[in-house]
């Protein structure tokens, strides 16, 4: 006898309008999803950040020889007396290219685990229990190419010009950049504040247009420019929900990042510019923090371990609000049902023993939207 596939029940209020929903009940939600299934979405997550450390410390090897290598004489008076020194003459502009490095380094090993967090949303929509981390890398393998030429091009619009900004401004050595204080942020004020804020509107925009990019892939298909041009599209139909959102979230984001912050100057007992919100997880926020960056950041800035944890939560959030803003964009336009997402996603095709879930957290209390 053939056994039906079984199903999650998930809450109703999964397939309501996104817009009713409000700022803080998008942001309950999230948490109520990573919630369901915080386990897959840290344990896939945790693979490549964990690499991302251990090969950064290549990425910065390798630039402290290059920037060891260019050096550069200097001298002054005192008195009656006459002193020369070394300083590494390119050291700041190679700090800012290898954070580029590693930005990009990033955004590919993460994209399996990011399309993967995805995946294991969209089944928490579709009304599935969790599939296992070999099922979900296997059902996400064929569209990895389309994935990889998104993350090429979302990598070259944002890193591109910040290389050649960081370019014009060379070279900058060991004493070009010692800025204290909120300085960091406009000296010299040429390259960080009449190109840094136009950067940063332009590419937060874009970065908000682009976010649904990996979702209409992992879930539909499709090849990449056609996934930038839908999500563009999406984007502009609830582009005010979704902006409030990321903004509100990026806030979160600050307020954990300066409580990480905390934790390592009490450990630590040595770094001095606490207001700076985005040292410590080592993975910047945003690509601007490149920019805006001191002349040794690049060997600074995710040195500890005490931050690992919370960049692997970090970055599985991101996934499980780029899952959310896609299949709530589809639900609040009338396209996407929990059969038609199924389908989508081959989940129809699988038979296995699954758990169910209600509108009920664990310990008994409804979901907030419920």
């Amino acid at each position: 006898m053939e056994t039906e596939p079984s199903t999650t029940e998930v809450p109703d209020a999964y397939f309501e309008p996104l817009e009713p929903l409000g700022i803080k009940a998008s942001l309950e939600r999230a948490i109520h999803v990573f919630r369901q299934r915080w386990k897959h979405l840290l344990g896939i997550s945790a693979i490549p950040i964990f690499l991302w450390y251990i090969t950064a410390i290549g990425i910065r090897n390798v630039f402290a020889g290059i920037s060891a290598s260019h050096l550069e004489n200097l001298s002054f008076e005192m008195g009656d007396d006459y002193y020369s020194y070394q300083v590494q003459s390119l050291h700041t502009t190679l700090s800012r290219l290898g954070l580029v490095a590693e930005f990009f380094l990033f955004s590919f090993l993460f994209l399996p685990a990011n399309a993967a967090n995805i995946r294991t949303v969209a089944g928490l929509y579709a009304g599935r229990d969790a599939e296992s981390i070999q099922q979900t890398l296997r059902a996400i393998k064929p569209n990895l190419p389309s994935l990889g030429l998104v993350c090429a091009i979302w990598c070259a619009v944002l890193m591109l010009p910040l290389i050649v900004v960081a370019l014009c401004m060379a070279p900058e050595g060991q004493t070009q950049e010692q800025q204290d204080g909120i300085a960091i942020y406009y000296d010299p004020w040429l390259s960080k504040l009449v190109f840094g804020l136009p950067y940063l509107v332009a590419s937060s925009t874009f970065m908000m247009a682009t976010c649904m990019s990996y979702s209409i892939i992992t879930v539909k298909g499709g090849q990449a420019i056609a996934s930038l041009k839908e999500s563009s599209e999406s984007f502009k139909k609830s582009w005010s929900h979704i902006g409030a959102v990321t903004v509100l979230w990026f806030l979160i984001k600050i307020a954990l990042t300066k409580f990480v912050e905390a934790i390592n100057w009490m450990y630590y007992l040595h770094e001095m510019r606490f207001w700076v919100v985005w040292e410590y997880p080592g993975i910047p926020l945003h690509p601007i923090r490149i920019l805006w960056s001191t002349n040794s950041d690049l060997w600074e800035i995710g040195t500890s371990w005490i931050s690992v944890p919370f960049v692997v939560f970090l970055a599985a959030m991101g996934s499980v609000f780029q899952a959310m803003f896609y299949l709530d964009t589809r639900i609040k336009q009338g396209d996407c049902t929990q059969d038609v997402l199924r389908s989508e996603l081959g989940l129809d095709e699988i038979e296995t023993d699954y758990k169910t879930m209600d509108d009920e957290e664990s310990d008994g209390t409804p979901v907030p939207w419920s």
